[in-house]
């Protein structure tokens, strides 16, 4: 039996996962002007490491949150965030300022699995 501890920590993990993920909606199609990023004001102009860093962090720890929300499903983590990665991607098609592109689905998403690895070392390591 689950004590109501962990129930909770269980619904806390996926309201974050959920709000991580509606952040990453509103990040990923909003104008380039309004965009979230590292250097404030920076829109197109962010020198390429930092986009690079952006897409991978921000995926990997929605792989991370998307693990523990799954409760450890593993193949279910990694479908739900490559395929958040792939369909977002495809979206920006529907943006006439945003440019959606194949190797930006790939970091993308390569950095989602690799935040659903670290999790499940992490997961191994805690119990």
């Amino acid at each position: 039996m689950i004590g109501p501890d962990k129930k909770f920590v269980r619904l806390l993990v996926t309201l974050i996962a959920v709000g991580w993920l509606i952040f990453l909606v509103y990040a990923t199609l909003s104008t380039v002007g309004s965009r979230p990023g590292l250097i404030p004001g920076a829109g197109r102009h962010e020198p390429l490491p930092i986009v690079f860093f952006e897409r991978v962090t921000a995926y990997a720890l929605l792989g991370f949150l998307f693990y523990f929300a799954t409760r450890g499903r593993i193949v279910l983590a990694c479908v739900l965030v490559v395929a958040s990665a792939c369909s977002l991607e495809l979206l920006q098609i529907l943006k006439p300022d945003r440019d959606p592109g194949a190797f930006d689905a790939l970091q993308k998403s390569a950095g989602g699995l690799f935040g659903v690895l670290i999790s499940r070392i992490a997961a191994r390591l805690i119990a």
